[in-house]
């Protein structure tokens, strides 16, 4: 078994250096980078990542009347735009940013307080699917699904949408996935010959985490849960997963969850993925815990302090009795969607 509770402690200690004084109030970096590009000032992604890793380590502020989680509310609130209703930074999508808002704001079981008028022209059956179709699901299709799945997440999470509208979704994501792979989008990762189109196919495997998390938010189907399973683990086998770089970065979180929800829905070659999941998380793990919380870089970036214990909770759950914690860590997945 390996010990995480030190860990945790370095994750509050990073957490209080993020920290501008008011209870919700962080900064995404403690260090400036080379180029002096870095907002070192309080914005949605530090906030919202603090609030998720909080909630994974069993530590948010709850309680309808209790003053902390009422600064949190009005903080995450606050960086929205009022007239279009969305959340913007810089280098990121609107619809991920206004996602992965109003995820951190479901957490405190409650939205932003306008309305999303900027992606009201997406409630309409025809432009949603549009949208979905638009995607770069050759050659771009990881950061597309920040698109894909984000517009599920952003019109659900905001109360905009109803559930016919949900059905138009999933419908769609249903008849779009590819049979061989079980992966998205079908005819847009090989061709005939079984030659790759564009995109390697981690990027494919990392694009379709974020639908099948929306999936296992609604309780919808996965059309092809087990052919996933083999694509996953015969990209292991094969050398196609990125090999561990001593950097963080959502790679863990992305296969893990999906290897692992899949192989929950069917049960399909249980053993076989559980070896795979502890041969990632060992050196994963091992890297974390060498880690100078005082000096690194990247682990002072919280969005991927984030990535980092999102994927320590599903390891944690996956293999049971591998990793110790004084809390259970709970996976912001397991409640609502998008990441």
């Amino acid at each position: 078994m390996i010990d995480l509770r030190n860990f945790i402690e370095e994750v509050r200690d990073i957490l209080k250096s993020h920290n501008l004084s008011t209870p919700g109030v962080y900064k995404r970096w403690l260090f400036q980078d080379a180029e002096g590009t870095r907002n070192m000032d309080a914005d949605i992604y530090g906030c919202a990542d603090a609030a998720n890793i909080l909630y994974t380590i069993g530590e948010l502020p709850s309680g309808q009347n209790n003053n902390d989680r009422n600064d949190w509310i009005s903080t995450l609130q606050s960086f929205q735009n009022e007239e279009t209703g969305l959340y913007e930074s810089e280098g990121m999508s609107p619809v991920h940013t206004t996602a992965f808002a109003a995820g951190a704001l479901e957490l405190f079981d409650t939205r932003p307080k306008h309305p999303i008028i900027g992606l009201s022209e997406f409630s309409k059956r025809e432009n949603l699917i549009q949208l979905l179709e638009s995607l770069d699901w050759v050659n771009n299709p990881w950061v597309s699904s920040h698109k894909g799945a984000g517009i599920y997440a952003s019109m659900v999470l905001t109360g905009s949408v109803t559930l016919e509208w949900e059905d138009w979704y999933f419908d769609w994501l249903f008849h779009n996935a590819d049979p061989d792979t079980g992966l998205w989008k079908n005819g847009c990762i090989y061709d005939g010959n079984h030659n790759l189109k564009g995109a390697p196919l981690f990027h494919h495997m990392a694009s379709s985490f974020h639908y099948i998390f929306n999936c296992e938010y609604a309780k919808r189907p996965i059309p092809y849960a087990k052919q996933i399973i083999d694509t996953c683990i015969g990209m292991f086998q094969n050398n196609l997963y990125p090999v561990f770089n001593n950097t963080l970065t959502y790679n863990e979180i992305d296969f893990i969850y999906l290897l692992s929800h899949c192989v929950k829905r069917s049960g399909h070659r249980f053993e076989e993925s559980q070896e795979i999941i502890r041969k990632i998380a060992e050196p994963f793990i091992n890297y974390l815990l060498l880690l100078d919380n005082k000096t690194d870089d990247g682990i002072n970036d919280l969005h991927n302090l984030f990535a980092a214990v999102s994927a320590l909770a599903v390891i944690q759950d996956s293999v049971p009795g591998l990793l110790l914690t004084e809390k259970p860590l709970r996976l912001v997945l397991d409640r609502r969607p998008f990441l």
